[in-house]
């Protein structure tokens, strides 16, 4: 079985966790697309950085914002 029909069988999918995804370029942001869509992956970035401005648009728009304030 392949590893796409494997994830779709079992209870749990996968979680990719990307640090720093403000330095990933706009074809390596497109590249994670297909497989957030299909729900082969839930992805979880995190940045330093205002996302609106370093995320792709495509990848923004499929993916929920959330602000952590410290102190």
């Amino acid at each position: 079985m392949s590893a796409r029909g494997k994830i779709a069988t079992s209870a749990g999918g996968t979680i990719l966790f990307v640090d720093e995804v403000h330095r990933f370029n706009k074809s390596q942001q497109d590249a994670f697309l297909p497989h957030i869509e299909d729900g082969t992956i839930t992805f979880i970035g995190a940045t330093t950085e205002n996302p609106s401005f370093e995320l792709n648009s495509a990848l923004l728009s499929r993916a929920r914002v959330y602000l952590l304030k410290i102190g």
